[in-house]
């Protein structure tokens, strides 16, 4: 009894700060509910029960932001917008989907710059792509489809088929010995252009447009030859040989894919003539048999 009414008065005795500190952590555990029910959209006309009268009326406010950069899903709806019909061939909707984000994600950055070597590089990727789109489709829709990205992307498709054009024909005039000199104080277009690279926002369209202009000059876009340009240009040798990598496994499917489709021509072909002939024996056998009996 003795060591029990000890303990009953110790008990009472650590009573009022275990209260009180019990009503420290609910008030905090109230704050912090009140304060996710701020902060959470669509939570902020309904605050949580037990937390009412700890949030300021303004709290409850609905907050809204403006946001002018465009998402990528909006990007994408535009496409489709642009380009409703006919719909895009399975196999090739999510490649172009992959490139319109990519090209979308890499413009929004505020370090982007626009140059003909973006639009070089941007128009090499589509045409890679889109090669032998409308041989597979059975009818024109390449342009159509190119309009719709270029629409949707926020470009102008003459602007950037004139300007790719412009570049390539410079390269194809031109010598990678002189083109590496010019980006030591040349005064050619080509040789800005590259130069200014190093000011902008580097990315995979770029690298496509450096390998094109390298095949076109007549240099092979080896690791070597790409590493050398890369330190020539002085952007990260890393992030072109990696560029690299998905633009030569890029080239070998597309490769791959047309060698598909020219095997699939072939045996449609084949079974188109087997069932001719076989319609023209048939022909053939019931004429013989009208002629017999005549």
């Amino acid at each position: 009894m003795v060591a029990t009414s000890k303990l009953s008065r110790r008990s009472q005795a650590l009573l009022p700060g275990a209260l009180l500190a019990a009503g420290a952590a609910a008030y905090v555990v109230a704050s912090a509910l009140a304060f996710a029910s701020y902060a959470s959209p669509q939570n902020s006309s309904a605050p949580l029960r037990g937390a009412r009268t700890l949030v300021p009326r303004a709290a409850t406010m609905p907050m809204t932001l403006e946001n002018s950069v465009k998402t990528v899903a909006e990007t994408l709806d535009g496409f489709y917008k642009a380009y409703p019909q006919p719909p895009l061939i399975p196999m090739y909707r999510p490649i172009l989907v992959d490139l319109l984000s990519q090209s979308h994600i890499v413009m929004v950055d505020t370090r982007f710059k626009y140059d003909s070597l973006f639009a070089l590089g941007l128009k090499a990727s589509f045409d890679a792509i889109m090669g032998s789109y409308d041989r597979v489709a059975g009818s024109a829709q390449t342009e159509a489809i190119w309009g719709a990205f270029m629409k949707a992307a926020g470009l102008e498709a003459a602007k950037i088929k004139a300007d790719a054009e412009a570049t390539a024909s410079a390269a194809k005039a031109s010598t990678p010995a002189i083109i590496l000199e010019q980006l030591e104080g040349g005064e050619t277009d080509l040789g800005k252009t590259l130069k200014g690279i190093q000011d902008g926002l580097y990315n995979k369209f770029y690298s496509v447009g450096l390998f094109q202009v390298m095949e076109l000059s007549g240099t092979e876009a080896s690791k070597a030859n790409v590493g050398e340009w890369a330190k020539a240009l002085k952007v990260s040798e890393a992030k072109v040989l990696k560029d690299l990598d998905t633009y030569t496994a890029g080239k070998n499917k597309v490769q791959q894919a047309e060698e598909m489709f020219r095997e699939i021509e072939i045996r449609e072909k084949k079974k188109m003539a087997e069932r001719l002939e076989e319609k023209a024996n048939a022909l053939g056998a019931k004429a013989a048999a009208k002629a017999a009996e005549a």
